[in-house]
């Protein structure tokens, strides 16, 4: 796997984000800090990205044996 940038800024707000979006209609104010929640703000990696894809686009996902 190449190198990965988490320094890359990812805006969640208005994704349906549990974290950001749902946070006032919890009660909380609309610019909280979101720290009681293990969400990740960065992108996975694309090499991961594209072996998802992979499997979506093949289109069958019945069980399947994993390979190294």
């Amino acid at each position: 796997m190449g190198r990965y940038n988490f320094d890359k800024i990812v805006d969640r707000k208005h994704t349906k984000s549990l974290k950001y979006d749902f946070a006032v209609q919890r009660g909380k104010p609309a610019d909280v800090l979101p720290f009681w929640v293990a969400d990740m703000d960065f992108e996975i990696p694309s090499e991961l990205k594209q072996v998802l894809l992979d499997r979506v686009n093949h289109g069958i996902f019945g069980y399947t044996e994993s390979d190294d």
